[in-house]
């Protein structure tokens, strides 16, 4: 799977979606879509059209509604003051722990913050206490923003990490979020699953637009997170409590846009084995991700960083649909079956890929391009950790260059 800084990679090895879990919740088998803040009946059912499938309740209530509306509650009532009260935590999760609609539980807030004083042997006892119900997972949510390096701390006392990294709030760059999820999930070795929560905005600092939004989203699925949370479909504005659709009502809409279009990808799994596919961009800021939904094998991009990218795209025994799914844009077909497009800023895109009818199956061992980038100045170039597919050649440069058998077939044009 690509990482943050390595976006030029074939998939080699990938993690599943989804929470392994006793009982059959919605983590099992799908991308959790969650909203925060919406568990009264207009607002949840507003949700529910545009495609979330799990909201964040606080209340028995709240998890009735999810019930009476085909969804999943995400408990966010675990009392938590100190000191740890194991009899409240008993009260307040024998009415829910069996309810149909219960997704799991989280535990606390952004304890990593330093304001919350929940060091992480607080959170350990707290999730002892919650262990009453085992069939649920517990959560607690970590910001990262003030260091990546305090989400391991926290993420032995819970199941799954629920990551808040406020990189508009901040001021960091976009891929400041998939830096904070990569870390908490090679934290735990892998082990513990984790949701991206979009706090993409804030009522003081304003709204940053519906393509920064979706550029989060992509990144979150992309980098195979198994959530994507939404923070909030109501707040409050200096002392007055606001809805998004009535104080942003253009960012709303462009998030309804998202919302439904990564449902309607879901369920995404693991490619095909012998799925290939060589991809790359410059600068190097593409991210990107061969996955299968149902029959099809599509092809996920996205540009979180600060200028356009060019982006190349070699399938190999396979033919590009060159057509994005939910835009107009296309890919310039280059000889020899390249295709490459100009990414702007926070742009997505998602591909269909085919294999032709007659076809044989790929050796997996066997790809017949090499792309490489070739530094013609012999100079340090600003394009580095370019991975060239299994192999792992590592490359540095400022030209791009596909060969076969040894023999240059295309090459673009030298950097000025």
């Amino acid at each position: 799977m690509c990482g943050w800084n390595s976006p030029f990679c074939v998939p080699t090895s990938v993690l599943a979606i989804g929470i392994a879990l006793a009982s059959s919740t919605l983590f099992a088998d799908e991308l959790a879509l969650e909203m925060y803040n919406a568990a009264a009946a207009e607002p949840a059912a507003h949700c529910k059209a545009m495609g979330i499938n799990t909201l964040v309740v606080g209340n028995k209530a709240g998890l009735d509604l999810c019930t009476k509306l085909g969804l999943k509650g995400v408990f966010s009532g675990v009392p938590h003051k100190k000191p740890i009260d194991p009899a409240a935590i008993r009260e307040a999760l024998e009415p829910i722990k069996d309810h149909p609609a219960l997704a799991g539980y989280i535990l606390t807030d952004e304890p990593d913050l330093h304001f919350w004083d929940a060091p992480p042997e607080y959170v350990k006892r707290l999730a002892d206490a919650v262990a009453i119900d085992s069939k649920h997972p517990t959560m607690v949510t970590c910001s990262g923003a003030l260091s990546v390096h305090l989400i391991d701390d926290y993420q032995d006392a819970v199941d799954v990490l629920r990551l808040d990294p406020y990189p508009f709030f901040y001021g960091r760059p976009t891929e400041w979020a998939v830096e904070v999820l990569d870390y908490a999930r090679a934290a735990s070795g892998g082990t513990k699953k984790v949701v991206l929560i979009q706090q993409a905005w804030s009522a003081d600092k304003g709204f940053p637009g519906g393509d920064f939004d979706r550029c989060l989203a992509f990144l979150a699925l992309i980098h195979r997170a198994a959530g994507i949370s939404h923070y909030a479909y109501a707040f409050r504005d200096r002392g007055k409590r606001q809805t998004l659709p009535e104080h942003e009502p253009e960012f709303f809409k462009a998030l309804q846009c998202t919302i439904a279009d990564i449902a309607s990808l879901s369920p995404l799994a693991d490619p095909p084995a012998d799925a290939r596919i060589i991809c790359t961009s410059s600068p190097p800021t593409v991210h990107w991700d061969l996955r299968s939904c149902g029959d099809e094998l599509l092809l996920l991009l996205c540009n979180p960083g600060r200028l356009p990218a060019f982006t190349w795209v070699v399938p190999v025994d396979r033919t590009l649909q060159n057509k994005s799914l939910f835009t107009h844009r296309r890919f310039e077909e280059l000889p020899d079956g390249m295709y490459r497009m100009l990414m702007q800023p926070n742009e997505t895109a998602v591909f269909r890929l085919d294999r032709p009818a007659d076809a044989p199956p790929p050796a997996p061992s066997l790809i017949p391009v090499t792309l490489e980038l070739v530094d013609l100045y012999a100079r340090p170039s600003a394009y580095q950790h370019v991975l060239i597919h299994n192999e792992g050649d590592e490359l540095t440069g400022c030209r791009l260059r596909l060969t076969r058998g040894g023999q240059v077939i295309h090459t673009t044009p030298p950097r000025p």
